[in-house]
């Protein structure tokens, strides 16, 4: 169940800097529940941090000093990334900056999802090391493998980690970059692997004693990550993202640039919906589905009919993901079952374990429930979930609760994978079954949404369009004002080529805004011209032919009356 809550209201009037700042009350509520209740309290909190320190993570300059004597005494150095694009992108920068900067005897490895998974594992460092590397540096992994490294440390395997990811009871015994290191957690605890990778290269900059050269011309990739890897856009991270956005907008990396224009987008139009939406998907792809590799090589290349090439085949595997993912949501969607009124799963054998973590998020969306979607694996047999969750329960905190059933899991509060020990679909359920009748018994699915700013069509104007882009750029830990808007139906207007979509004009008084509601055809049937309605979305800015129109996109309807009454 989706619930809205309105906060109590605030008045614009005690907070008089700020409304003559704004020029809007709603922006001053807006700004005040975000905790900025002051002009210069807004300004600091819109250029994030003062500066970006790439030293705060521990024993970060030994770490680097040490990548130095490996390249100087020859040693060949192997960076193991992962397949998604945090760890694509740390991976294909730290090895730029290694081969192409300090000389350095280099190369890359990516696990590949179905056969070997998530971190480091045996078989890959057999590889590396009889290719007769010396050196193993993670990225965006290793912390959790402590015993493995201890198993190959003393093989003279040396491994250096530099991860983000929350470290288990163990810490490896090895050199560690790390901004969660247990009693020396950094400034920026909350970063991407990227990140982490980013501040190392940057250090060893300043220990060559030369310009941020390299590293400040991949910001936008850095940027990049931290949207795809869902970080908290705040402090530190903001003023990353702030230099990642105007690096994009003025001179992007190669592949950000290709992908842009391939999509008929300009450079300077770019913003975290592109990131989010339309580059990190594809890059994305290859590591669900398709090859890893062919990302990597896009994201280490400087040649563009090269890159031109891989931006092809990736194009290619972009839509294969797609029709996967369509085909696996519609047969999970059929396959559904709910466990004690409380979650859904669904399970299907052969399923494409890539694209999983996204069918759940699709099924949480369609019906505002947790939800879990599970397969077997065609070549290991092995059977594997992928969780997404919602406000009102931590879905790792369940699988902690049956977590002698699993053999490894990990996550957060929303989001969680793991492996089912015995491999039986049936064991599984029988205990979160019984662990939800005994831990969970009152809970009720609660997907609770609260609302930022409550408005009149009459209050649509410029001066809250940029009010709300006074907090721009949005993302994790910042995101847009949710919005409320309540007014008539003046009329409906359907659009799209099977006429899914609706333009909705909402009035109130003489005011008129207008209204679009994506894949609305079975919500809009009932309205009827001067129907009262309250509309929940986003207030943006829509250019279309070189005109600019402020509108409103509807997320959900909140309130419907055929009457006069006041539903909200």
């Amino acid at each position: 169940m989706r619930k809205y809550v309105l906060p109590e209201h605030i008045s614009a009037d005690s907070f008089p800097d700020l409304l003559e700042f704004t020029q809007s009350a709603a922006i001053v509520q807006f700004l005040v529940r975000r905790g900025i209740t002051s002009v210069e309290e807004l300004q600091r909190f819109q250029k994030g941090a003062e500066s970006i320190n790439h030293k705060d993570i521990w024993e970060i300059e030994k770490v680097g000093e040490l990548i130095l004597k490996y390249v100087s005494e020859g040693k060949k150095i192997c960076v193991y990334g992962d397949y998604d694009v945090d760890g694509m992108v740390a991976a294909s920068i730290l090895w730029r900056y290694l081969s192409k900067e300090l000389g350095a005897k280099s190369t890359i490895y990516i696990p590949n999802r179905q056969e070997e998974g998530y971190g480091l594992n045996n078989e890959a460092l057999e590889d590396i090391a009889s290719q007769g590397y010396d050196v193993v540096i993670t990225v965006d992994c290793g912390v959790r493998d402590a015993d493995l490294i201890a198993q190959w440390q003393s093989k003279k395997l040396e491994i250096i980690v530099t991860d983000h990811h929350q470290p288990g009871e163990k810490i490896p015994e090895c050199p560690i970059v790390h901004p969660l290191y247990p009693d020396k957690e950094a400034a920026n605890k909350y970063t991407s692997g990227t990140v982490v990778a980013w501040k190392l290269i940057r250090t060893i900059e300043e220990l060559r004693k030369t310009e941020h050269t390299f590293s400040d011309s991949v910001v936008d990739l850095v940027g990049l990550s931290l949207v795809t890897d869902i970080m908290p856009l705040l402090e530190e991270n903001r003023a990353i993202i702030i230099k990642a956005l105007e690096k994009a907008r003025t001179d992007p990396s190669l592949p950000i640039k290709l992908i842009l224009l391939s999509q008929q987008i300009q450079p300077e139009q770019c913003d975290i919906y592109h990131f989010g939406f339309i580059i990190g998907p594809r890059l994305n792809s290859t590591g669900r589905v398709g090859n890893a590799y062919q990302t990597v090589r896009l994201l280490a290349t400087d040649k563009e009919e090269f890159a031109l090439s891989l931006l092809r085949e990736i194009e290619t595997t972009n839509i294969q993901r797609q029709s996967i993912m369509k085909r696996v949501f519609e047969e999970a969607d059929q396959a559904k079952t709910l466990v004690r009124e409380s979650l859904i799963v669904a399970y299907g054998e052969g399923w494409e374990d890539g694209v999983i973590g996204l069918v759940a998020g699709r099924l949480l969306q369609r019906y505002d429930m947790p939800a879990i979607v599970m397969t077997k694996e065609k070549n290991s047999g092995l059977l594997k979930g992928s969780a997404r969750s919602i406000t009102n329960l931590n879905i790792t905190e369940v699988l902690e609760g049956i977590k002698e059933n699993l053999a490894k899991y990990g996550g957060h509060h929303a989001a969680a994978g793991f492996t089912v020990k015995d491999e039986s679909f049936e064991n599984f359920i029988a205990a979160l079954e019984k662990h939800l009748a005994e831990q969970y018994t009152n809970y009720v699915p609660e997907n609770t949404r609260t609302i930022d700013i409550s408005i009149a069509p009459r209050d649509v104007s410029e001066d809250l369009m940029k009010g709300i882009e006074l907090l721009e750029p949005y993302g994790q830990g910042n995101f847009a004002p949710l919005v409320a808007i309540k007014g008539q139906i003046h009329q409906i207007n359907m659009m799209g080529a099977m006429g899914e979509h609706a333009r909705i004009h909402l009035s109130s008084g003489d005011a008129v805004v207008t209204c679009v509601f994506f894949n609305a055809k079975s919500v809009v049937g009932k309205f009827l011209q001067g129907d009262t309605v309250t509309f929940v979305g986003k207030v943006k800015r829509n250019t279309f032919r070189g005109n600019t129109e402020i509108q409103f996109y509807i997320d959900d309807v909140i309130d419907y009356s055929p009457s006069e009454k006041d539903g909200f």
